[in-house]
Protein backbone atom coordinates (compact mmCIF):
# COMPACT_ATOMS: atom_id res chain seq x y z
CA UNK A 1 0.00 0.00 0.00
CA UNK A 2 1.43 3.25 -1.05
CA UNK A 3 1.90 5.49 2.30
CA UNK A 4 0.14 9.14 2.04
CA UNK A 5 2.60 11.98 2.50
CA UNK A 6 2.83 13.42 6.32
CA UNK A 7 1.26 16.88 4.58
CA UNK A 8 -1.78 14.32 3.10
CA UNK A 9 -2.24 12.55 6.59
CA UNK A 10 -4.37 14.45 8.97
CA UNK A 11 -5.63 13.07 11.88
CA UNK A 12 -9.82 13.74 10.96
CA UNK A 13 -8.68 11.87 7.28
CA UNK A 14 -6.53 8.34 7.80
CA UNK A 15 -6.84 6.34 4.98
CA UNK A 16 -7.57 2.33 5.96
CA UNK A 17 -4.51 0.69 6.73
CA UNK A 18 -2.91 2.73 8.38
CA UNK A 19 -1.44 2.15 11.92
CA UNK A 20 -2.36 3.69 15.10
CA UNK A 21 -0.23 2.11 18.06
CA UNK A 22 -1.44 -1.49 18.24
CA UNK A 23 -4.78 -1.08 15.48
CA UNK A 24 -5.27 -1.09 11.75
CA UNK A 25 -7.72 1.62 10.64
CA UNK A 26 -9.98 -0.31 8.57
CA UNK A 27 -13.00 3.00 7.68
CA UNK A 28 -13.45 6.00 8.84
CA UNK A 29 -16.74 6.85 10.76
CA UNK A 30 -17.40 10.07 11.92
CA UNK A 31 -16.04 13.22 13.17
CA UNK A 32 -17.08 15.86 15.70
CA UNK A 33 -15.44 18.46 17.37
CA UNK A 34 -12.21 17.34 19.31
CA UNK A 35 -12.05 13.98 17.76
CA UNK A 36 -12.15 11.20 14.49
CA UNK A 37 -13.82 8.01 14.99
CA UNK A 38 -12.34 5.24 12.84
CA UNK A 39 -13.60 1.58 12.76
CA UNK A 40 -10.32 -0.26 13.73
CA UNK A 41 -9.05 -3.94 14.37
CA UNK A 42 -6.10 -5.34 16.07
CA UNK A 43 -3.02 -4.97 14.37
CA UNK A 44 -1.87 -8.76 14.49
CA UNK A 45 -5.57 -10.27 14.70
CA UNK A 46 -7.55 -8.83 11.72
CA UNK A 47 -10.17 -11.40 12.17
CA UNK A 48 -10.96 -10.27 15.67
CA UNK A 49 -14.03 -8.32 16.75
CA UNK A 50 -13.92 -4.24 15.61
CA UNK A 51 -13.25 -1.86 18.03
CA UNK A 52 -13.81 2.03 17.53
CA UNK A 53 -10.79 3.86 17.41
CA UNK A 54 -11.78 8.00 18.88
CA UNK A 55 -8.53 10.17 17.73
CA UNK A 56 -7.82 13.75 19.02
CA UNK A 57 -7.67 16.28 16.08
CA UNK A 58 -5.48 18.25 18.12
CA UNK A 59 -2.37 17.69 19.58
CA UNK A 60 -1.97 16.18 22.94
CA UNK A 61 -5.57 17.36 23.70
CA UNK A 62 -5.86 17.05 27.43
CA UNK A 63 -9.96 15.86 27.65
CA UNK A 64 -9.04 12.54 26.20
CA UNK A 65 -6.78 11.52 29.26
CA UNK A 66 -9.68 13.12 31.41
CA UNK A 67 -12.22 10.87 29.12
CA UNK A 68 -10.03 7.57 29.68
CA UNK A 69 -9.39 8.06 32.97
CA UNK A 70 -13.25 8.29 33.49
CA UNK A 71 -14.05 5.36 31.39
CA UNK A 72 -11.65 3.26 32.53
CA UNK A 73 -13.72 3.15 36.15
CA UNK A 74 -16.72 2.58 34.52
CA UNK A 75 -18.63 -0.61 33.46
CA UNK A 76 -21.93 -0.36 32.30
CA UNK A 77 -23.86 -1.99 29.90
CA UNK A 78 -24.95 1.16 27.75
CA UNK A 79 -21.61 2.99 27.53
CA UNK A 80 -18.86 1.13 25.43
CA UNK A 81 -15.87 -0.04 26.95
CA UNK A 82 -12.51 1.45 27.08
CA UNK A 83 -9.71 -1.37 25.57
CA UNK A 84 -6.86 1.27 25.37
CA UNK A 85 -5.68 4.85 25.30
CA UNK A 86 -2.57 6.08 23.96
CA UNK A 87 -1.23 8.60 21.88
CA UNK A 88 -0.19 8.24 17.85
CA UNK A 89 2.49 10.27 15.79
CA UNK A 90 2.14 12.43 13.49
CA UNK A 91 4.72 11.82 10.87
CA UNK A 92 5.47 15.96 11.43
CA UNK A 93 5.82 14.50 15.33
CA UNK A 94 2.91 16.02 16.66
CA UNK A 95 1.41 13.51 18.93
CA UNK A 96 -2.39 12.85 18.80
CA UNK A 97 -4.23 11.14 21.69
CA UNK A 98 -6.54 8.56 21.33
CA UNK A 99 -9.06 6.41 22.86
CA UNK A 100 -10.26 2.40 21.58
CA UNK A 101 -13.24 1.50 22.75
CA UNK A 102 -15.87 -1.11 21.98
CA UNK A 103 -17.88 -0.70 18.39
CA UNK A 104 -21.32 -0.29 18.77
CA UNK A 105 -23.38 -1.27 15.84
CA UNK A 106 -26.72 -0.22 15.16
CA UNK A 107 -28.90 2.57 13.29
CA UNK A 108 -28.12 6.00 14.62
CA UNK A 109 -31.48 7.02 17.04
CA UNK A 110 -33.10 10.10 14.51
CA UNK A 111 -32.77 7.26 11.87
CA UNK A 112 -34.37 4.99 13.54
CA UNK A 113 -37.10 6.99 15.03
CA UNK A 114 -38.05 7.97 11.59
CA UNK A 115 -38.08 4.36 9.88
CA UNK A 116 -39.81 2.90 13.41
CA UNK A 117 -42.32 5.05 14.54
CA UNK A 118 -41.75 4.22 17.99
CA UNK A 119 -44.86 4.21 20.31
CA UNK A 120 -44.52 6.52 23.51
CA UNK A 121 -43.55 3.16 25.73
CA UNK A 122 -40.76 2.81 23.33
CA UNK A 123 -39.46 6.10 23.24
CA UNK A 124 -39.69 5.84 27.41
CA UNK A 125 -37.65 2.68 27.46
CA UNK A 126 -35.05 3.74 25.63
CA UNK A 127 -35.06 7.65 27.56
CA UNK A 128 -34.62 5.44 30.65
CA UNK A 129 -31.56 3.60 29.12
CA UNK A 130 -30.28 6.84 28.19
CA UNK A 131 -31.11 8.24 31.79
CA UNK A 132 -29.09 5.20 33.29
CA UNK A 133 -26.00 5.57 31.49
CA UNK A 134 -26.09 9.12 32.43
CA UNK A 135 -26.14 8.59 35.91
CA UNK A 136 -23.32 6.01 35.58
CA UNK A 137 -21.18 8.91 34.83
CA UNK A 138 -22.68 11.30 36.76
CA UNK A 139 -21.93 9.65 39.71
CA UNK A 140 -17.99 9.28 38.57
CA UNK A 141 -18.28 12.90 38.70
CA UNK A 142 -18.67 13.98 35.14
CA UNK A 143 -20.76 15.84 32.96
CA UNK A 144 -21.75 14.73 29.39
CA UNK A 145 -21.97 18.21 27.43
CA UNK A 146 -22.54 16.58 23.93
CA UNK A 147 -25.62 14.34 23.42
CA UNK A 148 -26.67 14.16 20.14
CA UNK A 149 -29.07 11.25 18.59
CA UNK A 150 -26.57 10.28 15.73
CA UNK A 151 -24.37 9.01 18.83
CA UNK A 152 -26.89 6.48 20.46
CA UNK A 153 -27.32 3.37 18.24
CA UNK A 154 -30.49 0.67 18.86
Amino acid sequence: MDRPSAIALHPALLPPGTVVGAWRVVAWAGRGIHGAVYRVVPVDTEDAPPRALKLALLPRDPRFAREAELLSRLRHPHIPRLWEDGEWQHPSGTLHPFLVMDWVEGTPLYDWAQQNSPSSQEVLRLLAQLARALQALHAQGCVHRDMKGRQCSF
